[in-house]
């Protein structure tokens, strides 16, 4: 917290008449919080972001900044004027970039962040960061990952010179702390009478949906983040435990889980397994490939199918 207020003083210090007297020094030096699954990393920095003055800081979830930055490129051909201005677009007049759930696991996308964060530097943007791991360990445990290092060496590089490393662990979930009296929303096994107490909990249709229809079809993470700004609820019938031959829907379920959050959508669930089992069978290639997010997104079940629902 003290590390944030003095962020916080120095962004609020530059913008009073940034651009005469600070347009030849670099901006403050970021921040990269680190640390296990729910533990408070989000909210603080939503927290900084509530400190400063209006305009001076966005906040952004890595999937919806990497989106945003394809929505604005197109197939225009990108030399380094358009690079530069496609970026500009995304940040506009601010000061502070927040991205949420940091992470770096394709190649690709790790050269646009790496070479993004040149552009923010330049224009004198400070970058505030979260993220389960430290930045040497911001892809899956795979081999590939592993043989591709040189891509994101770059951007480890950026992160360890530009931002100070913070962890946060206090070892301690916070999600998994259900407020007194609650009843999490989490009926198994997936029977006729569980799927109707779950049905019974929706406000309306739209909010119901079947995990085969939503998790295996051909949706992609902006689909379901549409999905959830739209509605005030989400129940999700026949949860399956997951397999080795589940990746795609897990993946899915992961986009899902990180856009419901966002959203603070309370959730209900029935499914075939309690939850502590939900992932237990999915066998090693796909525990190297997405244990990492699964961790997140088991804790991100608990807690939104603990989240109060206010009709």
């Amino acid at each position: 917290m003290d590390r944030l207020a003095i962020l916080a003083t120095a962004l609020a210090q530059r913008n009073t008449g940034w651009r005469e007297r600070f347009r030849k020094t670099p901006p403050p030096r970021g921040i990269f919080l680190w640390g296990g699954v729910g533990r408070g990393k989000t909210c603080l920095l939503d927290a900084l972001i509530a400190a400063l003055p209006n305009q001076l800081a966005c906040r952004y979830h890595q999937h919806a900044f990497l989106d945003a930055y394809h929505r604005a490129t197109g197939c225009a051909p990108l030399d380094g004027n358009a690079f530069q201005s496609r970026i500009r677009q995304l940040v506009g007049p601010h000061r502070l970039l927040v991205l949420d759930e940091f992470h770096a696991y394709d190649p690709a996308d790790a050269a646009i962040l790496g070479r993004a964060f040149v552009e923010l530097q330049a224009l004198g943007v400070t970058l505030a960061l979260n993220a389960n791991h430290l930045p040497t360990e911001l892809w899956p445990e795979t081999t590939g990952h592993r043989q591709h290092l040189r891509h994101f060496t770059p951007l480890i590089d950026f992160i360890q010179q530009h931002c100070e490393i913070i962890e946060v662990e206090g070892g301690r979930d916070y999600r998994l702390d259900n407020p007194a009296g609650s009843s999490p929303r989490w009926w198994s096994p997936d029977t006729p009478t569980t799927r109707q107490a779950a049905r019974s909990w929706a406000s309306h249709p739209t909010c119901i949906q079947d995990f085969t229809a939503f998790c295996r079809g051909p949706l992609k993470h902006t689909d379901y983040s549409a999905y959830c700004a739209k509605h005030a609820q989400l129940v999700l019938l026949d949860l399956p435990q997951f397999t080795p031959d589940d990746g795609d829907s897990l993946r899915r379920l992961i986009w899902l889980l990180d856009s419901a959050w966002e959203a603070n959508l309370p959730l209900a669930v029935t499914a075939a397994t309690p939850l502590a089992s939900l992932f237990v069978n999915i066998g090693p290639a796909l525990q190297s490939l997405l244990g990492k997010d699964l961790r997140r997104t088991q804790s991100r079940l608990a807690g939104l199918c603990a989240a109060p629902y206010c009709n």
